[in-house]
This record gives structure tokens, sequence and C-alpha cells, in this order.
């Protein structure tokens, strides 16, 4: 990876081709996948790159179904709970159910939307080091 652009000598711009998956792809031409990965990645305290700099960068491995289950799983969960509540227990009507439903669905969201601002850091790529300098 090279750096390609500062911003304010904080934020690298980092390109990164992708060469192996893509070149062996018959539909690399058609597909929707972009041929470079753009990464912006805050630079450490310290630490001064120029551009064309080669950098060593850690991507942190995400577990992806844990975040699908957390980002459409929980707020479904909650919807049908409480649409199976607002029905059966409560006796309301199919509109009112769905209309209260809709609020601990919102209230999951919004607290997802809390959960990603305290967490976001943690998945965040990392510059560690220059590289052959």
């Amino acid at each position: 990876m090279r750096v390609e652009q500062e911003k304010g000598k904080t934020v690298a711009i980092v390109e990164k081709e992708r060469t192996t998956a893509c070149g062996s792809c018959p539909s690399s031409s058609i597909c929707g996948v972009p041929k470079k990965l753009e990464l912006h990645i805050e630079c450490p305290n310290g630490m001064s790159i120029q551009a064309m700099d080669e950098l060593e960068v850690e991507i942190p491995q995400t577990p992806v179904t844990r975040l699908a289950f957390l980002t459409y799983g929980i707020p479904t969960i909650l919807f049908i709970i409480s649409l199976f509540l607002t029905s059966e227990i409560f006796q309301l009507s199919d509109i009112q159910s769905l209309l209260w439903s809709l609020l601990p669905l919102s209230l999951g969201f919004l607290a997802l939307r809390g959960i990603d601002r305290t967490m976001r850091g943690k998945f965040r790529p990392k510059i560690l080091k220059k590289v052959g300098s």
C-alpha cells in the first residue's frame, strides 16, 4: 500500500489495487467491485509521512456475521416480539400492533447508532510503520 495524498498531516488516503482476486475473474470487466480500494487512515502521532511513502497497514479482522446480526437481527427480533405482544397479549388491532411495534424497532436502530459511535475506532485500519525508509 502506498500513501497517495495527505490531508492536514493527520489523515492519509491509501490506495490498494485488487490484482490477485480480480485478475483471474472472468466477470471483472462488468463487476461492481472497484479495482482500487481507498482507505482513509489516521496517522499516528509523531509519524511524518509523505505522498508515495510505502506503509505497513493493519486491518482488523471483523466478524461480519456478528456485525450483520447486530445490524439486522436485533431490531428485527425487537419488532417481532413487540408485534406479538401488542397483537396477542394486549389484543390490539393489526394496524395498532404494527404502529406500536415500530417504536421498539426505531429504538433498536437508535441503540445501534450509539454502539456504532463507541466501537467505531475498534474496527478502523491503523498505520503500523513506514516500510523501506
